[in-house]
């Protein structure tokens, strides 16, 4: 079975034997809702991609594949976010344009069972913050 979702552009890659599509707004972020009810995690590793190294010196690791949660109110972003935890899913990719923080973040709170260091939240703000805030 080929999970595909009509789109613009409706580009794809593998997953585990299925084509998923990238959604527009996050080049890497995979719906949540495209998981299978019951899925469960991987043995597998996420590919990450460097960003460089933090405040503390540490390496910043960006997962490849993520849970997308645009256009998700927050009930279904809590839903769609707890389950891509229970999938394996550790990068979550939301925006406060998106209005659905309640839900993501009570998802985070609820749902991710990993050490915070682990979970990679992007955020999008309008007019971005420069290094003075």
């Amino acid at each position: 079975m080929i999970a595909t979702r009509k789109t613009k552009h409706n580009h794809g890659f593998p997953i585990s034997g299925c084509v998923l599509p990238l959604p527009l707004l996050s080049l890497f972020a995979l719906p949540a809702s495209m998981i299978l009810h019951g899925a469960t995690a991987s043995p597998t590793a996420i590919p990450t991609k460097f960003l460089g190294m933090d405040v503390h010196g540490d390496p910043v690791l960006l997962p490849l594949v993520g849970a997308g949660t645009w256009q998700y109110n927050d009930t279904i972003a809590y839903q769609s976010v707890c389950k891509a935890f229970h999938a394996g899913y550790t990068f979550v990719d939301t925006a406060l344009g998106y209005g659905n923080q309640r839900g993501v973040g009570k998802a985070i709170q609820d749902c991710w069972e990993g050490e915070r260091s682990d979970l990679f939240v992007m955020t999008k703000i309008p007019g971005g913050l420069n290094a003075s805030q």
